[in-house]
């Protein structure tokens, strides 16, 4: 097991506002990095003169890509250009407390592991706050495809091996849900799930992110699992199309919060479904918005 040499991975399209407190936060790591990746997809910000203004100071390797390509394909961009035996992702309006490198590679205990960071959420206009999918502790390893298929409790700025890539393969070429669905490639090839104890890591939702959901998302994300269920066995199919029954029903109570027309014809045709197919959680969900309308 090699955990020598760091590879720090940021795919950034329009981030320059962030990027330069996020390369700071790898600049004041306890463990220092062996590279760090910037693969700049095709910004029209000031994000060149951010990379320059760190390249005395960091040992970064900068590429741009000449045409818009999405988080996954400009991370694989960035793995193709990796030396390092270890790979921690970091997107660019993040930002990493001093311990977050050892604390990671000190988790980090055979290599077919991959360590998932514990994460604050700092929300516009709301503060900073624990979220829970990246706080709580991990199923067993014999429950961790189980459980993530119905949810993505990795977080995207994990720590995992090279060799893990040349295993599985790149992040799938989609739009969203790229590393979702990287860990869920994993997990079914024998890798596990772990996470330290302390939270090292801020992680930023702002408003016209991809963390911000609408119905429109969950449509998305129907079609993503659905044209990559492929890569799994039968078994493996069965969970994930639960999870994608779940999205549509999660679709169907945004729209219904959305909808712009008359009351009841959304009842009927998005909380009604929801009540009589969902699970619990969801009919919950759909009952307490009904009850709200008496």
């Amino acid at each position: 097991m090699d955990n020598s040499s760091i590879a720090v991975l940021i795919a950034s399209y329009n981030s320059a506002q962030f990027l330069d407190v996020a390369l700071q936060g790898i600049a004041w790591q306890t463990l220092q990095a062996t590279e760090v990746i910037i693969v700049d997809d095709c910004s029209n910000d000031t994000t060149i003169d951010v990379v320059n203004a760190w390249l005395g100071r960091l040992p970064i390797s900068y590429f741009r890509n000449e045409v818009n390509l999405g988080v996954g394909p400009s991370r694989n961009v960035g793995l193709g250009h990796v030396g390092s035996s270890l790979v921690a992702v970091l997107d660019a309006d993040d930002l990493w407390l001093p311990s977050h490198l050892e604390t990671l590679v000190g988790s980090w205990h055979h290599d077919r592991m991959i360590v998932s960071p514990r994460a604050a959420v700092w929300s516009e206009g709301i503060g900073l706050s624990l979220d829970s999918r990246y706080a709580d502790e991990v199923p067993r390893a014999k429950s961790q495809f189980k459980q993530l298929a119905q949810e993505n409790f990795v977080f995207a700025g994990s720590l995992f091996p090279m060799s893990m890539i040349q295993e599985i393969g790149n992040y799938p070429n989609v739009r969203i849900a790229e590393d979702h669905l990287l860990w869920l490639r994993a997990v079914a090839s024998g890798y596990v799930i772990v996470k330290p104890q302390l939270a090292t890591v801020m992680y930023r939702r702002r408003k016209g992110s991809l963390s911000e959901i609408k119905s429109s998302l969950f449509h998305d994300l129907q079609n993503t699992f659905l044209e990559n269920l492929g890569a799994f066995n039968a078994g493996q199919q069965k969970l994930l199309k639960r999870h994608i029954r779940d999205l549509r029903m999660r679709e169907l109570l945004s729209l219904h919060d959305e909808r712009s027309g008359r009351l009841l014809p959304s009842i009927f045709s998005n909380l009604v479904p929801v009540i009589f197919q969902a699970s619990l959680r969801l009919k919950l969900s759909a009952l307490a918005r009904l009850f709200c309308l008496l």
